[in-house]
C-alpha cells in the first residue's frame, strides 16, 4: 500500500496558510526533500512551486524522431511529478497509415489521419520534470510530414 500527496492540493493549503497565516503555525517543515536515490520524492522544481504556494505548472511536449517509422515520445518539460489524464496526438496528411503500435502502459487508436496515444486504463503518468518516456511509434508507405502534441486533460474528457 502507498500513498502520495498531491501536489496541487498541498500548493493550495500553503497559499491559502500564506494568505491567512493560522496564529497557531509556526513553520512549515518539508520533511522529504528530493534526492536522486527517492523516486516518491517530489523533485526540486514540484516542491519549490508548492513551497511559494502556487501549483506546480503542467505542461508536456511531444517529441518525434524519425520519419519513417516515427518514434513518439512525451518530455514533463513543467515542474509536475504526476500527470492524471495525458492524450498524444498525431496528425498527417496524404500518405497511408502501415503500421502503429503503442509500448506498454499505453494505448492507440488510429483515426483518419489521426494517431491518439492515451494511458491505459486512464492511469496518470508519473513523469518528473524534465524527464521523457517513449509512447509508441508509426509506419507510413513513405515518409510523410508529421505534427504531434501532448497535452493533460481532466479524466472526465478525451
Amino acid at each position: 500500500l502507498e500513498f502520495s500527496t498531491d501536489s496541487d492540493a498541498a500548493a493550495k493549503l500553503v497559499n491559502e496558510w500564506l494568505s491567512a497565516r493560522p496564529a497557531e503555525l509556526k513553520e512549515l517543515i518539508w520533511y522529504r526533500v528530493p534526492v536522486a536515490t527517492d523516486q516518491r520524492n517530489w523533485r526540486w522544481p514540484t516542491l519549490a512551486a508548492v513551497m511559494a504556494g502556487r501549483k506546480p505548472s503542467h505542461k508536456l511536449r511531444s517529441i518525434q524522431r524519425g520519419n519513417n517509422p516515427i518514434d513518439l515520445s512525451i518530455k514533463n518539460v513543467g515542474e509536475a511529478d504526476k500527470q492524471n489524464g495525458v492524450k498524444l496526438t498525431v496528425t498527417w496528411f496524404g500518405e497511408s497509415l502501415v503500421a502503429l503500435d503503442a509500448l506498454p502502459g499505453w494505448t492507440v487508436a488510429n483515426e483518419e489521419g489521426h494517431a491518439i496515444f492515451t494511458r491505459t486504463n486512464g492511469m496518470p503518468l508519473e513523469l518528473q520534470p524534465g524527464a521523457e518516456r517513449s509512447v509508441g511509434w508509426l509506419r507510413f508507405d513513405k515518409d510523410v510530414e508529421a505534427s504531434s502534441t501532448a497535452e493533460e486533460f481532466s479524466t472526465g474528457q478525451r
